[in-house]
């Protein structure tokens, strides 16, 4: 064998080896989680009772609207009389956000409002509503936050209740249907989803699963969940997940406790809150 052909076996055998160190090390880094915490937001409701204002030009969609000024809000708020209630928007933003309902409403309470980055939010509310009053009833809610940004981007979460006629659940996946609260063991906390599978009746697909930003699908009962080994969808980078958990209700929230919570050689637990 010749001189040059020596030298290019070598550099290929030294060029194949620094390519098998690279996917190595990109896989290791792959497989560490973004602990992005999560933050809870304070607010203060903004109501118009006891005013000659009220509210027009809402959609009722379940969408929220931040309003970062007076001319702003001029678009949503009329007054007859007095002036409406007076917010600094040099230091606020009012959250806005209206819907409506096929049956009379008992009680609206807003849980919480979580920052899930620098510009996402999740507001949570709870509807309670009679089962045996049918009718369409609408509603508004108003929330004075600290300044946020313009580029904000606020999710809405409503979990419905009937007060004489339990959850509105007609399959045993509709109680994990929704947003959800993760903790894991190790601290990291984050916000997954857990949506319908619409190819079968049994099956959820979990959103932002090991918070990695990619989907798993799920197999549940009513008091059980697992997720059969399986490649995480919606991401570039390969993921090996499983986990088993059980399903309870404690204090009228959902929660998912998971004794096996993994994705490739990292197994931890978790506990999912419902929102």
């Amino acid at each position: 064998m010749n001189k040059f052909s020596t030298t290019t076996i070598l550099k290929r055998s030294t060029l194949k080896t620094l390519c098998f160190v690279l996917i190595v090390l990109s896989s290791i880094v792959g497989c560490k989680k973004d602990k992005e915490s999560i933050n809870n937001i304070s607010f203060t409701k903004y109501s118009l009772e006891e005013t000659s204002c009220y509210w027009e030009n809402l959609n009722y969609d379940e969408k929220v609207i931040a309003i970062n000024s007076n001319e702003e809000l001029e678009n949503y708020i009329k007054c007859m009389e007095s002036n409406h209630p007076v917010i600094d928007f040099t230091t606020h933003t009012l959250l806005l956000v209206s819907g409506k309902t096929d049956s009379k409403i008992t009680e609206i309470i807003v849980k919480d409002l979580l920052q899930i980055s620098s510009n996402k939010y999740k507001l949570n509310i709870k509807i309670t509503m009679n089962i045996d009053a049918t009718g369409e009833s609408k509603w508004v809610i108003a929330l004075v936050v600290r300044k946020l940004s313009e580029d904000c981007k606020i999710a809405l979460n409503i979990t419905t209740y009937y007060e004489n006629g339990g959850d509105d659940f007609s399959l045993p996946r509709d109680k994990y249907i929704g947003g959800w609260l993760c903790m894991d063991a190790d601290g990291a906390g984050y916000y997954a989803t857990i949506s319908s599978d619409s190819s079968n009746s049994t099956r959820v697909i979990i959103g932002n699963f090991f918070n990695l930003k990619g989907s798993v699908t799920a197999i549940v009962t009513d008091e059980t969940i697992n997720v059969p080994n399986q490649k995480m969808q919606d991401v570039p980078a390969i993921y090996w997940c499983e986990g088993n958990g059980i399903l309870t209700k404690k204090n009228e929230a959902y929660i998912i406790y998971w004794s096996k919570y993994s994705v490739n050689d990292e197994e931890t637990t978790s506990t999912y809150t419902k929102q």
